[in-house]
């Protein structure tokens, strides 16, 4: 942990498939890491969820028009499942809007749907290329919360 506070990333491992395992990054010499997540965003979320047994990894698909999606593994390095819309915000549907930023938070409690299926917090951000509207706007740029159902 101090070291990554530092900053200093020189004991980082690399996932070289399942034959090599985890690596430090020394002992690379020149081979490419196995991309684990390749459809990963540049916000997004990943946890591990106890009651699912399984890795959960959260994100918008794409930005502008979009949706927000689940993949799950039962380990870290995969296999992902492809990702699952599950939640296509309002705003997709105007053009004047951005919608990016996908993302749950395992960190708040996740409750029970009216039918018994558990859930997870998300978050997605609204945006717009018209400056005046974003700074006169309070409606846009804050966080939207939406209830996803994990199972």
């Amino acid at each position: 942990p101090e070291d990554l506070a530092s900053g200093n990333i020189s004991k980082a491992q690399w996932w070289m498939v399942a034959e090599r395992g985890w690596i430090e990054e020394t002992a690379l010499q020149g081979a490419v890491p196995t991309v684990v997540l390749p459809e990963a965003a540049p916000e997004c979320s990943l946890h591990f969820d106890e009651a699912l047994n399984q890795f959960v990894h959260i994100k918008s698909l794409g930005f502008g028009s979009t949706s927000i999606s689940v993949a799950f593994s039962p380990r870290l390095e995969g296999p992902w499942s492809a990702p699952i819309p599950v939640h296509r915000p309002a705003e997709s549907e105007r053009p004047e809007f951005l919608v990016y930023a996908g993302k749950g938070h395992a960190e708040l409690e996740a409750g029970r749907t009216n039918k018994g299926h558990k859930w997870i917090a998300a978050t997605y951000a609204v945006n717009t290329l018209d400056f005046a509207r974003l700074v006169a706007d309070s409606e846009i740029y804050y966080p939207r919360f939406v209830r996803i159902a994990t199972h």
